[in-house]
């Protein structure tokens, strides 16, 4: 597996704006990508949050950078700077077992 967590900055205001977004337009996309695994948003605090993203392979992964900077780009109103973004092999998974 395949993962990069991205960490943004945007206007505080338009948080919710930027969740929607992110929600109704990325996710939807990242979700028909060939060897997606999951997708998360975390709230770090007022205008800052990073997106932690799984995939099997790395090039779907790097793909999938590439759609969240388009994403960005068509939101640019929000303020929304580019990404600090770390990648890397995943070399140990653990889940929940029910």
């Amino acid at each position: 597996m395949y993962t990069f967590i991205q960490q943004y900055t945007y206007d505080p205001a338009a948080s919710a704006t930027l969740l929607h977004a992110l929600e109704t337009t990325l996710v939807p996309r990242l979700r028909t990508m060939p060897d997606f695994v999951a997708y998360y948003w975390l709230d770090l605090g007022v205008g800052v949050g990073a997106a932690l993203c799984m995939f099997e392979e790395q090039a779907s992964a790097e793909s999938s950078l590439a759609l969240a900077a388009a994403l960005v780009q068509d939101y640019a109103p929000i303020n929304v700077a580019p990404a600090q973004v770390i990648r890397g092999k995943v070399k140990i998974h653990a889940v929940c077992s029910l």
